[in-house]
């Protein structure tokens, strides 16, 4: 949801293809994502192997199911 706060500058990167986001900020964000076990979500920088991940969908389900168990 980051792109709800772009400036023009940064939409005008996104409509070319261009994460207007530091790496800096995307590996910090990657390597949050992989120590919960949940696939990169700007790429893949910070993070070079994939295999046994999952996405951030299924990653969130698993959670309220264990929730919804544990009532």
């Amino acid at each position: 949801y980051d792109f709800h706060y772009d400036s023009n500058v940064e939409i005008k990167l996104r409509e070319k293809g261009i994460n207007p986001m530091s790496e800096d900020y995307q590996r910090e964000v990657n390597l949050r994502r992989f120590a919960l076990g949940v696939e990169p979500f700007m790429g893949k920088v910070g993070i070079d192997d994939l295999s046994g991940l999952i996405s951030s969908y299924n990653y969130c389900k698993s959670k309220l199911i264990q929730s919804d168990d544990s009532n």
